[in-house]
């Protein structure tokens, strides 16, 4: 039996019992024994704030919101979008960053083409989305993959031309508004800014991670 991408993904990490177009989905375990790996952070590092690592969770296309796991270190389906909405640029999060949120910084990565769940992908930040989701700051870095064919032109959202820099923020803002309306809750947009302040964001993070890291070892 083939299976859609989405539904593959869920079938190997969801909780034992659940059931799905009545197919029992068994335990993840069973499934992990087929040669998938469990996703260890530990050993996926910061990098630098000019180049740093980011986890893929939610692959561009996809319908489902996929987050990580850190204690069952898997991806764990958490909505499923309606009215065949889709992600339009792969999402994830930055190792070893703690945002305001309390959870890893968050990460947009542009480009045409869908990367892996789980992929680490060395990024480099052209801007950053400041909102907030319920009254708490959820900001979220825009980035490129060091290597995509669009750098060095696309280095800093700051100074794209005013047609790119419109169609970019439009096209964010509106998959934000539609996902925010789709769970019910409020979400606040405060603007975008360029490469500078995202580094800064991403120095913050880096350094509240490496502050409860240490923290927790007291």
């Amino acid at each position: 039996m083939v299976l859609h991408k989405d539904y593959y993904n869920l079938f190997r990490f969801a909780s034992p019992h659940c059931k799905i177009n009545g197919f029992l989905i068994i335990f993840r375990q069973q499934l992990l024994k087929t040669g998938s790996k469990l996703m260890n952070l530990k050993h996926v590092h910061f990098g630098t704030v000019d180049k740093f690592h980011v986890v893929v969770e939610i692959p561009k296309g996809s319908g489902i919101k996929y987050e990580y796991d850190e204690k069952m270190r898997v991806f764990v389906p958490k909505f499923f979008w309606r009215d065949g909405v889709t992600l339009p640029y792969n999402y994830g999060f930055v190792a070893e960053t703690a945002a305001e949120d309390n959870d890893h910084l968050d990460i947009i990565i542009l480009g045409d083409d869908p990367i892996i769940q789980g992929a680490v992908v060395e990024c480099v930040a052209i801007g950053i989305l400041k909102l907030l989701d319920r009254g708490v700051p959820d900001h979220k870095i825009i980035a490129l993959p060091t290597k995509h064919p669009l750098l060095p032109s696309w280095d800093n959202i700051d100074t794209l031309s005013p047609g790119e820099r419109h169609d970019l923020e439009r096209k964010i803002v509106n998959i934000l508004n539609e996902m925010a309306r789709q769970k019910n809750k409020t979400i606040e947009i405060q603007g975008f800014f360029g490469k500078e302040e995202a580094k800064r964001e991403l120095e913050c993070a880096h350094r509240k991670f490496d502050k409860e890291k240490a923290v927790s070892f007291l």
